[in-house]
């Protein structure tokens, strides 16, 4: 069972808990999480920037608490993006899964354009770091200041 799974029950029994007031009011913490979207495409203007190009659709995209344990997958839809919903305060990082790059497979024969996957927090950039057939985001931090959010600016480009 995904960890996230897991969370998500715990979320549910007790919000159900909360809800019946069977919970006191201050055992009854509000859930706050953080939701990521991302995009991962193809970068014909060979700029490590996303400006109108195409996005990739069927890539396993997989977020990582820094822990290495993995929190969630999702697959990028056709125009490329993927989404991670509901993902609580904690130190996390997103993987381009190494499966994308076998032949026959979505990224076969791609590579990440690999700019500077350092700088967070701009949109529509690659954030890919790392020499291997899975590139990465660097680790990032979600807490009590990104709650109620949606984080969209950790991107992958590839060519």
């Amino acid at each position: 069972m995904k960890l996230s799974t897991i969370v998500s029950i715990a979320t549910f029994i007790i919000g159900l808990l909360c809800g019946l007031q069977v919970l006191a009011a201050e055992d009854c913490p509000p859930i706050t999480t953080t939701d990521i979207v991302g995009t991962v495409w193809l970068d014909e203007s060979q700029n490590s920037l996303l400006e109108n190009e195409a996005g990739v659709a069927g890539v396993q995209v997989v977020l990582y608490t820094s822990a290495d344990v993995i929190y969630d997958t999702d697959t990028t839809l056709a125009e490329g993006t993927y989404m991670f919903e509901n993902i609580p305060a904690g130190e996390y990082y997103i993987t381009i899964s190494a499966a994308n790059f076998l032949d026959g497979q979505v990224l076969s024969g791609l590579k990440s354009c690999l700019l500077d996957g350092t700088i967070l927090e701009v949109d529509n950039d690659d954030n890919g770091i790392g020499d291997g057939p899975a590139p990465s985001s660097p680790i990032f931090s979600l807490d009590t200041g990104n709650f109620g959010e949606t984080i969209e600016y950790i991107d992958f480009c590839f060519s």
